[in-house]
């Protein structure tokens, strides 16, 4: 018998020591980094992506408000929206 769990990814930041680039987008091996983590996710009921980046089918994609207020507010808006779903499914 499994376990029902939903998931929230924070894909967001600045990558300000990074350059500026998406952490999100980063090439690992040929992959996104954040399809990587969202593999990990595979069997979850619902799983969020916080942040500002492109999500496959069936991902919700919600930001925190206002945007850029750090990884703590981007949990609350990823728990925010698997409680009650306002944000837009991916198509």
């Amino acid at each position: 018998m499994g376990t029902d769990f939903d998931a929230v990814v924070v894909a967001g930041g600045q990558g300000s020591r990074m350059g500026h680039v998406s952490k999100a987008d980063l090439d690992v091996g040929g992959e996104r980094l954040l399809d990587i983590v969202l593999r990990a996710t595979t069997g979850a009921s619902t799983t969020v992506v916080v942040g500002d980046v492109a999500v496959p089918p069936g991902v919700l994609l919600t930001r925190e408000e206002p945007a850029g207020t750090g990884p703590a507010a981007g949990v609350l808006a990823g728990l925010d929206a698997v409680a009650s779903p306002r944000a837009g499914r991916s198509s």
